[in-house]
Formats: C-alpha cells, structure tokens, sequence
C-alpha cells in the first residue's frame, strides 16, 4: 500500500487540473476582448456619435463604448446624424466613409456646423495611406481601419477628448482673463476721466490766478511799490510752473490709458461705428440727437484696439454736438482712400465758436469760451484730447476744423497699413454707399 500511495504523490504534479481557470487569458470572451490594454475597469467620460449603415457594427461598438462610460448616440445614416447633433452635444464622432450611397466625408462639415469644436474620426474598410490623406484633408480628426481594434479606438477617444477638454480650459482661462482685462480697461477709463476733471477744474483755477497776478504786475488798478511788483513777478512764474505740471500729468495719465488698452486685432471698422453711435445716444437718454451713418459697402477690417477706436469716435461725435446747437443732421462717416488708408468723419451744421477757439479744443486743456458752445456747456472737451490720443496710437491724427455758423467736422485719417483688407457686402442695416439714420 505504500507504494501505490508513493506512486500517486509522485504523478500529482502532472496533473493540470489545478490550471483550467488560466485558459480565458489566452482566448478572452468577447467582453473581455472589448477592454483597453491596462485597462483598471475605471469608467470614462464623453459624449460619443456613431455612424455606420452596418447595423451590428453599429449597435456592437456603442454597446462597448456604453459599457466603457461613455453618452452614446447612434445614426444609419447621415440624415438621422444630422438629427441627432442638433439635440446631442457630441464631443467626438465615429463615422464609417461609406454611409449606402453617401460618403461619410460630407457628414463631417454639417456636423461641425452645429458643433464646431467637434473630433470627427473615420472608420475605413482601406488600410492604405490614400485614404487617409483623403479623410484628414477632408477635417477628420484621425482614422480608424476595419476590422475594429478596441485598443487603437480607446487611444484615439482619448486623444480626442483629452484635446476637446484642454481647449474648453483654455477658452475658460482666456475669458476669465479677457474679463478681467475689460474690469482694468474700466477702471483706467474712470481713473482718466477723474483726473481729466479734475485738471481742468485745476486749470481754470490756475488761469484765473494768473489773471490777478497779470493784473498786480501790470499795476492795473493803481500803482504799487516795486517790493510787490517782484513778489507779483515770482508768483507769475509759480503759476506758469504749476501749469505746467498739470499739463505733464495729464499727458503721462492719458499716455498710460492708450497703453493700457493696447490690445489690438482684427476688428470690422463699420462695427465700431454703430457702437460708437449708440454710446453717444445713451447719454442724451430720452432725447437722443440723431446721427446718420455714412459706411462703405465693402467694410473694412483693420487692425486696432476695440475699445480705443470706439472711444476715439465717441469724442470725436461728442465735440460736434457740444460745440454745435445740432440735434439733427450729425454725421458719422468712414471712407476708404485712395492710398489704403481711411477716413473717420464726425460732423455737424452750426458751430457755435471761432475758428481759433476750435482749435485749441485739441490741446491737452481746452480754454475755448464755454458761453460759446452748445447746451451741454462743454462737458466733453476733455474727450477730444484723449480721442487724439487714441488715433496717434494707431497712427493717425485727429483734426478739428469749422466756421462759426456753418459746418465743423472732426476728421482722423488712418493709415494704409492698419487696413488688412474688405468684407464683401453691406451688414443686414447697412445701405451702401449712403447715410442712414442711426
């Protein structure tokens, strides 16, 4: 008995009953064959279109990706996918090229259409390079080759959707940062504004000391001993001094406020002139005045900064209301050159002020009479040297000309290289080459 016992022990090890459970590692069932490689079984994210007229190859792949975690929708064709993506907001899509007498390349331009930032990825019965030159260049994204490997279709999901979720935090990031870019435009604005009061408060001030002192310097109301004709000469040039200090500072602040927006792009000029509009009618409330818009038919586009250009255009139309008694018959008016440059016009009937005192409505301090101009009493004279400033900054000049009684006009002409081309047509409220009201 021993022995047979002996025996048995010794033929135990041969036997490979203990390994039967190892066999599915080497021949998977098909849901296991369905798994990315180092797949942890953890579920994924993402919204998923599948498109394919082969109904089990269709129903199969979103079946595994279903399992896998992903949102599935699926189309037989490309008029159920143009259904679907109105209500889906896919984030990729799967599409066979051959879609029955369709070609799956059509469908990706109308997917896009509805969702631009969509991955669109081919599947294709070819394996040659042709045809996948031929679905890149069509705007796919990648492309997949028949028969199906999970492996290869969790690899390019994930490229796809790691791409589609970085470009979301970007554009997060730029708006977030574009927000607070226009909170510090809005504050340097106000600050501006402040400070180009309160200098001119300042200098109203500062002119009438002046006069007093001109006036004991001169001994214009009776003779005075020499001690305070020199005390009345220092003072002169204390003031001529302070003056010039308010000048400077109101320069450098203007100077900063054109450079703290000196954020440029490509911006449709007839734009910014209808919104140059609307803020200049805001501020009459109930009773705007009326402006008519004098716009190209081909508009073009420049190169510049949004919120400069349409400032420049505020001041330029608010200087000719203010120094005018129009409430009508304003215009706002921009015309192509011949060199390439352009023209901005703001212009108005019955100027109320000499020639001369127009003029030094551009200086950094306007000593125009203000009994002179219009009802609102010069509030906007402080707008014209920061518009200055705005058109120097993108290489222009601003010019204010008129005779009392007639026409003044604010004119800036923009240079050729600031004009990056024309878009062909008027908008839906343009009428070309004309005015319309505003």
């Amino acid at each position: 008995m021993p022995e047979p016992e002996g025996a048995a022990t010794a033929k135990a090890p041969e036997a490979p009953a203990p390994q039967a459970p190892a066999k599915p590692a080497s021949a998977p069932p098909p849901a296991a064959a369905a798994s990315p490689s180092g797949d942890t079984g953890q579920s994924r994210v993402g919204r998923i279109l599948v498109v394919d007229d082969d109904v089990d190859l269709l129903e199969g792949l979103a079946e595994v990706l279903r399992a896998s975690g992903y949102t599935v929708e699926t189309a037989k064709n490309d008029q159920e996918a143009k259904s679907i993506i109105q209500n889906f907001d896919a984030q990729v899509a799967l599409l066979d090229i051959r879609l029955g007498r369709t070609n799956g390349l059509d469908l990706i331009p109308v997917l896009k259409e509805y969702r631009p930032e969509i991955y669109c990825v081919v599947i294709t019965g070819n394996a040659d390079k042709e045809s996948a030159i031929v679905a890149l260049r069509s705007g796919a994204f990648d492309y997949l080759t028949k028969p199906l490997g999970m492996d290869r279709v969790f690899t390019i999901l994930d490229r796809c959707l790691g791409k589609f979720d970085l470009r979301q935090r970007l554009q997060a990031a730029f708006e977030e940062l574009q927000q607070a870019k226009d909170t510090a435009e809005k504050l340097t604005m106000r600050n501006t504004q402040f400070v180009a009061n309160l200098s001119a408060e300042l200098h109203t001030l500062v002119d009438d000391m002046k006069g007093n002192i001109e006036a004991v310097f001169t001994q214009e109301h009776g003779a005075i001993g020499q001690e305070y004709i020199g005390i009345a000469k220092h003072q002169r040039e204390r003031v001529v001094e302070l003056r010039d200090l308010i000048e400077r500072s109101n320069a450098w602040v203007q100077t900063t406020s054109v450079k703290a927006l000196a954020n440029e792009r490509r911006l449709h000029i007839c734009s910014l002139a209808e919104t140059a509009v609307s803020k200049v009618k805001m501020v009459y409330g109930d009773n705007p005045p009326e402006i008519a818009l004098r716009l190209p038919q081909e508009r073009p586009i420049i190169w510049g900064q949004k919120r400069g250009l349409i400032q420049m255009m505020v001041g330029m139309l608010s200087i000719v209301i203010d120094v005018t008694s129009a409430r009508n018959g304003i215009l706002l008016g921009i015309e192509p050159r011949k060199d390439g440059g352009l023209r901005v016009t703001a212009a108005a009937n019955g100027l109320k002020l000499e020639p001369e005192e127009l003029a030094k409505l551009v200086e950094p301090f306007a000593t125009a009479d203000q009994e002179s101009a219009a009802g609102a009493g010069g509030r906007n004279v402080m707008r014209l040297p920061l518009a200055a400033a705005y058109a120097k900054a993108h290489g222009g000049a601003l010019r204010l000309e008129g005779q009392r009684g007639k026409a003044v006009a604010a004119t800036v002409t923009l240079p050729a290289g600031r004009v990056l081309g024309e878009e062909t047509g008027a908008g839906q409220d343009d009428k070309p080459s004309s005015e319309r009201v505003a």
